[in-house]
Parts: C-alpha cells; structure tokens; sequence
C-alpha cells in the first residue's frame, strides 16, 4: 500500500485557514469560560496562529 502525500504547496494554503478557524474557535470558547479554563483556550489559540505565520511565512520564502 502506498501513501498519497498531497503537494506541500497545495496543502499548505488549506493548512493555514484551519488553524485560523481553530484559533478563533478558541477565542469565541474562552469568552464563555469560566477563568480558570481560559488560558488553556487561549494558548490553543496563540500556538495555532504562530504555526499558521510560520506556514505563511514559508509559503512566501517558497513563491519567491
């Protein structure tokens, strides 16, 4: 059996968008928890949203 591996430059874009939706999901969750329970939302949201400027970042280095 043989795995299919999108193309990179293909996946990327996809990539980013669903860790800025995760991010924002993230957001919107922490608004209605209780405050113990938010900085485990909001360091989801911060570590999806640095991993999504490090892929944009890449994909920029990549079209150049």
């Amino acid at each position: 059996m043989t795995a299919v591996f999108p193309d990179p430059d293909d996946a990327i874009v996809p990539m980013i968008r669903r860790l800025r939706e995760a991010a924002e999901e993230n957001l919107q969750r922490a608004e209605g928890e209780a405050e113990e329970n938010v900085w485990g939302l909001c360091l989801g949201a911060a570590l999806a949203n640095d991993a999504a400027d490090l892929f944009e970042a890449l994909l920029e280095k990549r079209s150049r």
